[in-house]
C-alpha cells in the first residue's frame, strides 16, 4: 500500500492502492449497490448517532434569544420581515420556524427540533464536501466531525439559527472552492443560492461574502490556465447574490442606523485568539488537530497541486471572513462566540484533509477528537453525572411564581430582551413591561436606539404608572438579571448592563417603599447562572389599598 495523499482535481478516492483484486460475483438474488453499502448506509448510521449524541438537552430552559426566536416566529409569515425592523435580524430562520412551529407546535422540544434538523443534515453535507474537495476518506472524516462538533452539539439543542448558519455556510464554501481552486463552473450556481440564502439566515453572511471575495484572489494566483475559473464568471455570480439581496437592503440600512448590539464590546486581539477554543470547542482537541493536521496540510500548500490550492482558500475564506468581522466590531460591537459558526465550515474541510493526510496517525488523532468533543465521561455520564450545560434560569424560576398570578396581573423585567421569555413562560394573559413601561408587543424586542432609551428611563416614568393602575389584590412580578460583582465584572463595565443594575436597584427600591405594595414571594433565583444577564431573579409584590 502506498502512503495517504489526497487526489487531485475530480478524483473521488484519497489513497493510492494496489490493483484490486476480482471482484466476487454477486449472488443470484440480486447484487446490493457498491454504492449504498460502501456510503449510504455507514453515512446513515453516522447520522443517527450525532442526532442521538445531541438529543440530551433538548428540554431544559430556554435562554433570552430562544425567547425572541418564538417571539418574532409566532408573527403571521407577511408580517415577519417588518418586525424585524425593530429586532436587527434577517428574517430566513425566523419564517422556517414559523412554519415549523405551525406544524410542530411550540414546545420547547419542538422549537428546538428544527436547529437539530439542520445539525443532523450537516453530517452528510459534511461527507459530500470533504469528498468532492479531497477525497472519500476526507469525506468521512469531515462526516465525523460534523457529527461529533461540539459547537453544532451546543446549538443543534437551541432555537436559534446557528446550525443553518454552519449548514449554509458549508455549502457555500464548498461549491466556491471547487469554482475558484478546481474549475468547476457548474458550482458557481450552488455557491450563489447558498450565499444568499446566508445573507438572509445572518447578518455575519456579510463577513463571509467579503471573505470569499479575498479568497477569490488567492485563489486566482494560485490557479493558471484553464486550471480556474475566469473573473467574469466570479464577478457574474457575485452580482447575482447582490440582486438576490436588494430586497432586504432597505431594511438592513434602517437596521444599521437605529439597532445594534448594546450588550457586546469591542474585541481586543485575546478574543480573535480565542475563536480557536470557541470553534474548536476544547483546547485539547484542538492541540491534537494543530499536532497532526497542521504539518501535513503545509507541506501539501507549498506545492500548487489542486489540493494545495484547495487548502489555501480555504484557509483564506476562514481567516478572512474572521478578520472582516472583527474590524467590523471595532466600529460597531458585535462580536458573540456563537457568531463564530461561519468560520466552523472551512475549518473542519481543512482538519479532515490534514488528518486523512496523516494516515494511521490522523485516524487516531480523529478519535480523540471525537472523544472530546462528545464529552463522554461529562455529557453522557459514564464517568459520572451527566452535565449539559445551562444557559439561563427562566423556566424553573417562573414555574415558582406561576401559581400566584392572575390574569391582569403585571410582569416588570428590568432587562428588556427577557420580555418575550417571560411571556412564552408565563403566558398570555399577563401584562408586561420593561423600563420604558407597559409594552405593546411581548412577543417582539424593540431595539432601535436602545442604549439610550433604557439608559434615560425612571420609575416614575415606567413603573409608578403601572402601580397606580393596578387594583387592590393585583400582583407585580419584578424580574432583575442576576449579575455578579465578580465573574460578570466585564460585562459591568458595560452602559448596557450598568444601566441595568441600576435600573433593578431603583424599580425595587420603589417598589419597596411604596406603602400599598407588599414583598409576597422572592427573590426567587434558581441556578444555573452561566451567562451574563440570562439568569434572573424574581420578587413577587401584592397591593394591598
Amino acid at each position: 500500500m502506498s502512503q495517504t495523499t489526497l487526489p487531485s482535481a475530480g478524483r473521488s478516492d484519497d489513497v493510492e492502492v494496489p490493483a484490486p483484486e476480482a471482484p466476487a460475483r454477486p449472488s443470484a438474488v440480486g447484487a446490493r449497490s457498491p454504492t449504498l453499502t460502501v456510503v449510504a448506509l455507514p453515512l446513515a448510521a453516522l447520522t443517527i448517532v450525532s442526532l442521538a449524541l445531541r438529543l440530551p438537552g433538548m428540554g431544559i430552559s430556554m435562554w433570552i434569544d430562544e425567547g425572541l426566536s418564538v417571539g418574532i416566529a409566532s408573527r403571521p409569515w407577511s408580517e415577519i420581515p417588518g418586525v424585524l425592523v425593530r429586532d436587527g435580524s434577517p428574517p430566513l430562520y425566523y419564517l422556517a420556524l414559523h412554519g415549523w412551529m405551525e406544524v410542530f407546535g411550540r414546545s420547547v422540544e419542538a422549537v428546538r427540533a428544527l436547529s437539530l434538523v439542520f445539525a443532523t443534515i450537516t453530517v452528510p453535507v459534511a461527507f459530500w464536501a470533504g469528498d468532492r474537495l479531497f477525497g472519500r476518506r476526507s469525506g468521512w472524516i469531515a462526516a465525523v466531525l460534523a457529527a461529533t462538533s461540539s459547537y453544532l452539539t451546543v446549538y443543534a439543542r437551541e432555537g436559534r439559527m446557528y446550525s443553518l448558519m454552519v449548514l449554509l455556510t458549508l455549502v457555500c464554501v464548498t461549491a466556491f472552492v471547487r469554482a475558484v481552486a478546481l474549475g468547476h463552473r457548474r458550482s458557481l450556481p450552488v455557491f450563489v443560492v447558498a450565499l444568499g440564502l446566508l445573507l438572509y439566515t445572518h447578518n455575519w453572511g456579510l463577513y463571509v461574502g467579503v471573505g470569499l471575495a479575498l479568497a477569490a484572489v488567492v485563489g486566482k494566483r494560485l490557479t493558471s490556465g484553464d486550471d480556474g475559473i475566469t473573473w467574469k464568471a466570479l464577478s457574474v455570480s457575485f452580482g447575482a447574490v447582490a440582486l438576490l439581496y436588494v430586497p432586504w437592503l432597505p431594511t438592513l440600512a434602517a437596521q444599521a442606523a437605529h439597532t445594534g448590539a448594546p450588550w457586546s464590546a469591542r474585541p481586543d486581539l485575546g478574543d480573535l485568539v480565542g475563536v480557536i477554543p470557541t470553534v474548536i470547542g476544547d483546547r485539547a482537541a484542538g492541540l491534537v488537530l494543530l499536532v497532526t493536521a497542521v504539518p501535513a496540510l503545509a507541506a501539501v500548500v507549498r506545492v500548487r497541486s489542486a489540493p494545495g490550492r484547495v487548502i489555501a482558500v480555504l484557509g483564506a475564506v476562514a481567516l478572512g471572513s474572521l478578520l472582516v468581522a472583527w474590524v467590523a466590531s471595532q466600529l460597531e460591537p458585535a462580536w458573540a462566540s456563537r457568531y463564530l459558526g461561519i468560520v466552523l465550515a472551512p475549518v473542519l474541510l481543512v482538519a479532515a484533509a490534514g488528518l486523512a493526510l496523516d494516515g494511521k496517525r490522523g485516524v487516531l488523532a480523529l478519535g480523540v477528537v471525537a472523544l472530546l468533543w462528545v464529552d463522554v465521561g461529562g455529557r453522557l455520564g459514564l464517568f459520572g453525572p451527566p452535565s449539559i450545560p445551562r444557559k439561563s434560569n427562566v423556566g424553573p424560576a417562573t414555574t415558582v411564581v406561576d401559581d400566584l398570578l392572575e390574569p391582569g396581573d403585571v410582569v416588570v423585567s428590568t432587562h428588556m430582551e427577557q420580555v418575550p421569555l417571560l411571556r412564552y413562560y408565563l403566558g398570555d394573559e399577563l401584562r408586561y413591561a420593561d423600563p420604558l413601561g407597559l409594552v405593546d408587543d411581548p412577543q417582539v424586542v424593540d431595539w432601535r436606539d436602545a442604549l439610550a432609551r433604557v439608559e434615560a428611563a425612571t420609575p416614575e416614568q415606567g413603573l409608578v404608572p403601572l402601580v397606580d393602575d393596578m387594583a387592590e389584590g393585583d400582583r407585580l412580578v419584578l424580574a432583575c438579571a442576576r449579575l455578579s460583582p465578580t465573574s460578570d465584572k466585564a460585562r459591568l463595565r458595560l452602559p448596557w448592563f450598568k444601566a441595568m443594575v441600576r435600573n433593578c436597584a431603583e424599580w425595587r427600591s420603589t417598589l419597596d417603599a411604596e406603602p400599598a405594595m407588599e414583598l409576597v414571594k422572592g427573590p426567587v433565583a434558581p441556578p444555573p447562572r452561566q451567562a451574563s444577564g440570562s439568569s434572573m431573579f424574581l420578587l413577587v409584590y401584592e397591593k394591598h389599598r
